[in-house]
C-alpha cells in the first residue's frame, strides 16, 4: 500500500514537471511574439540576444508571480476569483451585449495567464508530491494494513480519539487518501469503507 502510494507520488510528479516545462514553452514563445511585434511597432529592431533576455526578464517575473500566489492561495483560481471576470448587470440588451464582448476579450486573457501559471506552479505541486511520499520503516506497512482493518470493519464514521493507539497509521492512512475524514468541530473523526465485495 505504502509502495504504491510512493510510485503514485513520483509518477504524478514527473507528469507535473512535463506540464510545467510545455507552459514555460509556450510562455517563452508567446512573450517573444509580444516583444518582437512590441518592438517593430514602435520602430525598433530588436536583436536576438535583446529578445531573449527581455522574454526571460518575463519568464523571471512570471515564476516570482506564480511562487506568491502559491504561498497565498496554493492552487488555480477560477475565472470567477481572477480580477478579469466582470459581470454586469443585465438588465438591458446594451448591458447584456457589452457583457458578451469583455467576455470575449477577458477569457481568452485568463486562460492565457493559467497556463502561464502553470509553470512555476506544476514545479511546486510536484515538490509536494515528492514530499508527500512516505518513508518505509520496520513493520509499518503491516501496522498500516492492520489499522485499516480495524476501520473498515467498524464501517463508522469515529473520532480519531477512539484509536489511540493507532493513531500514526491512522494519519498515514489519511495522507494516502484510504479513508475519509472531516474535521467538524474541531474533532478529527474518520471513516473506512469495506473493501469492494464485503
Amino acid at each position: 500500500m505504502i509502495k504504491s502510494h510512493n510510485i503514485k507520488q513520483v509518477v504524478m510528479a514527473v507528469f507535473l514537471l512535463l506540464g510545467s516545462i510545455l507552459s514555460y514553452l509556450v510562455a517563452y514563445w508567446f512573450f517573444r511574439y509580444v516583444v518582437y511585434s512590441l518592438s517593430k511597432s514602435f520602430g525598433y529592431q530588436l536583436s536576438e540576444t535583446a529578445a531573449s533576455l527581455s522574454v526571460y526578464g518575463i519568464l523571471f517575473l512570471v515564476t516570482l508571480s506564480g511562487f506568491f500566489h502559491w504561498k497565498n492561495k496554493g492552487d488555480f483560481y477560477s475565472y470567477h476569483e481572477s480580477g478579469l471576470f466582470e459581470n454586469l448587470d443585465e438588465i438591458s440588451a446594451g448591458a447584456y451585449e457589452v457583457n458578451l464582448r469583455v467576455h470575449r476579450i477577458t477569457t481568452p486573457a485568463y486562460i492565457l495567464g493559467q497556463i502561464f501559471l502553470a509553470g512555476p506552479l506544476y514545479i511546486l505541486k510536484a515538490i509536494q508530491r515528492i514530499q508527500n511520499r512516505i518513508t518505509v520503516e520496520g513493520d509499518l506497512e503491516v501496522r498500516v494494513q492492520s489499522a485499516l482493518a480495524v476501520l473498515q470493519k467498524q464501517n463508522k464514521w469515529q473520532s480519531i480519539n477512539d484509536h489511540a493507539s493507532i493513531q500514526y497509521e491512522i494519519c498515514l492512512l489519511v495522507q494516502m487518501k484510504q479513508i475519509d475524514f472531516s474535521t467538524q468541530k474541531g474533532e478529527l473523526r474518520i471513516k473506512a469503507y469495506p473493501p469492494h465485495g464485503i
